[in-house]
């Protein structure tokens, strides 16, 4: 016997513990989920007699609870809502004497004292649930020697959509009377709402054990094996596809924002050259062949010589005989690289659809959020199956995404989790919402960016241009993605692209080869779902090794690279768009890109060593560790062979060992204290000088280069060999309190005597080395 309401719980408690563990609605929880999935497991697992059983059953579960979650959460992000739910949901309500009518997708409630409009997504539906309750109960039935197991299945799926339903029209009918925010992406309250189909869900019984076969079959083993493989294959799969030269095309002909021919150097502050691509440019023109295009239609014979075209943020329209080029030229084997933002801003997405939708992609007019914190959104690459562009790029920050709408054959490198969403509101500036989930808002998964095949080339769209701006596109994660979409797209497609259609359609025959098969005995469960487990690792591993495989074209010649150490250093580097006074003196993020105007490539390093490989200087702020002995006889190495190291500290969290790392080069810093005369607000005749003391910093040893108007020296060098050590002692001169924000429009004078200063250093640590 199998004891039903215990199973029941088993699946829901696993169902909600994937939705925590993939971060549908809150990445911090996903530690909790792991827990709960276990105990689900667990749960479901003890439901059956015998212990070879409930290892077998509990080991099945976990791996298709895991294929059917990954499958839900991709399904969640393309489907974001169920056709004909709204006016079901109106009618049901009305029934109840809720009176509600559907409208646009949504279910405007009229209750008492307000109008609640109401959105019925799949998230709210709780439609990751449903698809993973249903996944891990097909995997059941296959496993069991369930009695009667293709009509058991059917009404168990039959009463799971039905409860789905009825939970639907409560959650609604109660909706005016919820709390209007947290509630629905609690973690806690998905669980609650769906403990009682623990009761509700039809009973289960195992079939009477037969006479033993003489010789055990080998079919149902192989069968789940190969569905495990199946499946995966499906979910991962990506054709490795055959590379092409690399010419890159960029139109700058469709608008003029992010402009790839505006010079970012160290005299044009504007708004304008921080809003543009020309770093971008620079950054594929060092990988790839790169040339843009702006002069005039993009046709078959401007496009005849590129492999990939990129078009970025349009705000100008697409000629029909532009957009029939552009997929001729692609499904003759282009790639094609689309990057949008939010809102539709400027009627970007207005224009990138007229050219997007022919290969079914839809740049939506909307924003996103993270839900937790209500600002931008960041991601990192799952660790399972990824995508080779999530596999390369590992973690990125969005700086306000739209979402994109793709067909059920996209693929999703990179798919948003806890994200909230707003309709674009053209009253406000950049026709931003309110930033805030209403009633009104979806919410969950979403598509950040998408890939498809369109006959031999393949499609690629990304929601967010801010991230390539030269203000932002030298921080993590930027430059991965780029050049990792660029090398993705510049291949044409192979035979093997059809490997997951051909994966789905045999999933779908080992499933009714399972389901029609004689049933085993119970105690032959665990072989089977040992075999099933062995299928998805394998796979697995197969995948991955492949999807891993993706190759960026190396720099084509040498590049000035500025290595700023995270490791040992200390120090900010907001990536997104903030303004919080408390970067003011110790956010970096300016200074980075002031590394930029001097035509260096800044590289951001969580690696000491790995970052003086190939560097031509190293920056380290405010180190807070010793190096040790390894790192430090390498950067006695780097320096010595002509590599340049800047040592900055300051008054605001000084480092710990500064002095430390300075020692072997003959340097050091120390503080003074100074003498500073006050004066009272209301002078008072006779009254005494009153006098306090200030702690300043000075650097010692070296060759002092730069003064304060005491004396002290602020900034000295020393020469190592064919290189040089430089130690600054007023980090303060590279924070926002002295650089501004890196993405504001115009500085002052005080600010471009700061700049100077800091270009003045720049250049003496990485072009400037020892007379021999």
């Amino acid at each position: 016997m199998i004891r039903s309401r215990r199973f029941a719980l088993g699946l829901v408690v696993l169902a909600c513990g994937w939705q925590m563990a993939l971060g549908e609605v809150t990445p911090a929880a996903a530690p909790a989920g792991g827990a709960l999935v276990l105990a689900g497991a667990a749960a479901a697992g003890t439901a059956v007699p015998g212990w070879p059983a409930r290892a077998g059953l509990m080991l099945g579960l976990l791996a298709v609870s895991a294929l059917g979650a990954e499958t839900a959460a991709w399904l969640m992000a393309v489907v974001k809502a169920v056709p004909g739910a709204a006016p079901a949901l109106a009618a049901a309500l009305g029934a109840l004497g809720v009176p509600a009518s559907a409208v646009d997708g949504r279910v405007v409630i009229h209750a008492s004292n307000q109008v609640l409009e109401w959105f019925p997504g799949t998230a709210r539906l709780s439609g990751f649930v449903v698809l993973t309750l249903g996944a891990s109960m097909l995997g059941a039935a296959l496993l069991l020697p369930l009695r009667r197991r293709g009509r058991t299945l059917a009404l168990w799926l039959a009463s799971l959509l039905a409860y789905a339903a009825v939970r639907a029209v409560v959650v609604g009918a109660a909706r005016p009377e919820l709390p209007l925010h947290g509630l629905e992406t609690s973690p806690a309250w998905t669980l609650l709402t769906w403990l009682p189909f623990a009761l509700a869900a039809p009973r289960l019984a195992l079939s009477e054990p037969g006479p033993p076969p003489a010789r055990p079959s080998l079919l149902r083993p192989v069968a789940a094996c190969a569905l495990g493989a199946f499946w995966v294959v499906g979910l991962g799969w990506e054709d490795p596809g055959t590379a092409k030269a690399g010419r890159v095309l960029i139109d700058d002909s469709h608008g003029i924002w992010e402009p790839t021919t505006l010079p970012f150097d160290t005299r044009d502050f504007s708004r304008r050259t921080a809003y543009s691509y020309s770093d971008l440019f620079g950054l594929i023109g060092r990988h790839f062949r790169v040339e843009r295009w702006s002069r005039g239609p993009l046709t078959a014979k401007a496009l005849a010589g590129a492999d990939v075209l990129i078009v970025k943020t349009p705000t100008a329209r697409f000629e029909p005989d532009e957009v029939a080029a552009i997929e001729a030229w692609v499904a003759g084997g282009g790639g094609l690289f689309l990057i949008g933002d939010h809102t539709d801003l400027f009627g970007m997405s207005t224009y990138m659809n007229e050219l997007s939708r022919r290969f079914g992609i839809g740049f939506r007019n909307d924003d996103t959020y993270d839900l937790a914190t209500e600002g931008t959104s960041g991601w990192r690459a799952p660790r399972w199956l990824p995508h080779p562009v999530a596999a390369r790029t590992g973690a990125f920050q969005f700086e306000t995404s739209c979402t994109l709408a793709v067909p059920l054959s996209a693929r999703i490198p990179v798919r948003g989790y806890a994200l909230g969403t707003d309709r674009a509101d053209f009253s406000n500036p950049g026709f931003f919402g309110n930033i805030q989930l209403d009633a009104s808002d979806d919410y969950g998964f979403f598509p950040q960016l998408a890939t498809l095949g369109h006959g031999r080339g393949r499609v690629a769209a990304v929601a967010d241009s801010t991230p390539f701006s030269n203000f932002s596109v030298y921080f993590p994660g930027r430059p991965d993605m780029v050049l990792a979409t660029l090398a993705f797209l510049n291949r044409t497609a192979t035979g093997w692209r059809s490997l997951p259609l051909l994966a789905g359609t045999g999933l779908v025959f080992c499933v009714v080869l399972l389901l029609n098969a004689p049933a085993p005995p119970s105690r032959w469960v665990s072989v089977e779902a040992a075999a099933l487990g062995l299928g998805v690792l394998g796979a697995s591993l197969a995948v991955s090794a492949v999807n891993g495989g993706l190759a960026i074209p190396p720099p084509h010649g040498a590049v000035r690279t500025v290595a700023i150490d995270r490791a040992v250093s200390g120090g900010q580097y907001p990536e997104g768009l903030y303004t919080d006074p408390r970067y003011d003196l110790t956010g970096f993020d300016s200074f980075v890109v002031a590394i930029q105007r001097l035509a260096y490539v800044p590289v951001l390093g969580t690696d000491l060593r790995e970052a003086m490989r190939g560097s031509a200087a190293l920056v380290l702020l405010h180190p807070r560790r010793a190096l040790t002995v390894p790192e430090r006889d390498q950067l006695l190495r780097f320096v010595s062979a002509g590599g340049g190291l800047l040592v900055v500290d300051g008054l605001i969290e000084p480092g710990q060992a500064t002095n430390e790392i300075l020692q072997p080069f003959g340097l050091s810093v120390g503080t003074e204290t100074i003498p500073l005369d006050v004066e009272e607000v209301v002078p008072v005749a006779g009254a005494p000088k009153r006098r306090t003391l200030r702690p300043v910093l000075a650097a010692s040893g070296g060759f002092p280069v730069l003064l304060d108007p005491d004396g002290r020296t602020i900034y000295a060098e020393q020469e190592v060999g064919a290189g040089r050590v430089g130690v600054l002692v007023d980090s303060a001169g590279l924070a926002r309190a002295a650089l501004g924000n890196r993405f504001y429009a115009t500085i002052g004078e005080e600010q471009k005597q700061s700049y100077e200063t800091l270009f003045f250093i720049l250049r003496r640590i990485v072009e400037e080395r020892p007379k021999t």
